[in-house]
């Protein structure tokens, strides 16, 4: 299927902040980068050996089909949907020590009895990652990145994973006002 046509695709901003955060993890890390253009589906699957892979970008879920539940990137061309479809990650193959999904409602899916509740989380851990960061509902951009800039410098100090997002957290909330001390900014 086409982006062209797909009203909903044509819709998704440009996640500028996400690029500022990318070249904070950048000097911190050896890192290959996808952005704009460049980050496509196709593309994706090439860094399927990568340690960390984090994905700043949007999601479609699809409650009554959680298996196409999707990721959105860049379509390249007439071939590449500009989608990478939950159903697709169970073909793949990662060894990433982590995956962070830093898109809206990655979490989120349908609960099957037997394997819980399958959303674009689960199906990154079907593929092989050892640990999944994902949101439970819609984000802000900027708190997100904000939140992920101190989850990334944590672990750059060796905190284990939990610990450096549970840290994270509390800064963000040491540092907000009565509006950003929401859970909808720093817990999702």
């Amino acid at each position: 299927s086409s982006t062209k046509n797909d009203s909903i695709y044509q819709q998704l901003n440009a996640l500028e902040a996400s690029v500022d955060l990318l070249n904070f993890i950048k000097k911190r890390y050896q890192t290959r980068q996808l952005i704009g253009q460049k980050a496509t589906a196709s593309a994706f699957k090439t860094f399927a050996n990568a340690t960390i892979i984090h994905l700043a970008t949007h999601t479609l879920v699809n409650k009554n089909a959680p298996l196409y539940s999707k990721i959105a990137f860049a379509k390249k061309d007439t071939i590449d949907t500009g989608y990478l479809i939950l159903k697709d990650l169970f073909g793949m193959n990662l060894n990433a020590e982590m995956v962070v999904l830093g898109s809206c409602e990655t979490g989120n899916g349908v609960f099957r009895k037997g394997e819980g509740v399958v959303s674009l989380a689960y199906g990154f851990e079907m593929a092989g990652a050892k640990s999944t960061v994902y949101s439970l509902w819609s984000v802000d951009e900027r708190a997100t990145m904000d939140l992920m800039k101190h989850f990334y410098k944590n672990l750059y100090e060796e905190m284990p994973k939990d610990v450096a997002l549970h840290k994270a957290k509390l800064y963000l909330l040491a540092q907000a006002d009565e509006i950003g001390a929401s859970p909808f900014y720093w817990a999702s």
